[in-house]
């Protein structure tokens, strides 16, 4: 049985980026974007190493018991990749 996952926008969020979704049929996950001001949009967001950082969404996600949410972060080189958040203690 396939786990239900209910996700709710912020009553603040711009709902033009769109839910998570799989960019192409072999995805491992779903991409998700940083739900900025549109003033800010344009300048992205930048980290320096070993930085972490709050990036809102817009969005809050219902985790079903049992399961567990990673978001990584993409670098610009695509094969670079950095954990910022794990649930539980299933991330090193």
């Amino acid at each position: 049985m396939s786990p239900e996952v209910r996700v709710l926008w912020e009553d603040w969020a711009d709902r033009a980026l769109g839910l998570p979704g799989y960019a192409t049929a072999g995805a491992a996950g779903a991409d998700i974007r940083a739900n900025l001001p549109e003033a800010d949009r344009a300048a992205g967001i930048g980290l320096e190493p070993m930085q972490r950082l709050v990036v809102p969404t817009g969005l809050r996600v219902e985790i079903p018991e049992g399961f567990e949410i990673q978001v990584f972060w993409e670098l610009d080189e695509a094969s670079e990749w950095v954990t910022q958040a794990c649930a539980r203690d299933s991330c090193a």
